[in-house]
């Protein structure tokens, strides 16, 4: 019998399809945020996220969001493979910290405002800060119009 061949488009929905399911777990829980993997001594460092009240404001008014809730700005919050970021500069950074190690292979982009991102991994619905992203130079979006 022959064995269907698999597209690259049916392998990436089949991946998104099973990462659904393992965060389906945590669907209903509201986030709470912790800071134990933060990597304090990158250019991408959340300690800015602590100083600014503004930024603390964000974190509050996400609490009060399940994830089911959060999950549904697809375009604004999702996972990203950090080995295929377009910015060298964060995947020589995640190697030099062994990311992978320790959170596998994808990151939660979280917006928080613009181009304000936190970077991080869920794990039963609490969110462990790796770094925050003000200006989208971890995974920057592609330019419009140019």
């Amino acid at each position: 019998m022959k064995q269907k061949r698999v597209t690259h488009s049916e392998k990436t929905t089949k991946e998104k399809d099973v990462k659904q399911l393992e965060v389906v777990g945590y669907f209903d829980k509201y986030p709470s945020w912790r800071f134990s993997m933060a990597d304090f001594d990158s250019a991408w460092s959340p300690k800015a996220i602590l100083e600014d009240s503004r930024m603390l404001r964000h974190l509050i008014d996400r609490e009060r969001q399940t994830w089911a809730e959060i999950f549904q700005a697809k375009k604004q919050n999702h996972f990203i493979r950090f080995a295929e970021s377009p910015s060298k500069a964060a995947r020589d950074r995640a190697n030099e910290i062994h990311l992978t190690e320790r959170v596998g292979d994808e990151l939660f982009s979280l917006r928080l405002e613009g181009d304000l991102r936190l970077l991080g991994s869920i794990h039963d619905g609490v969110f462990f800060v790796i770094w925050y992203d003000p200006t989208h130079d971890v995974w920057p979006s592609p330019k419009k119009h140019t």
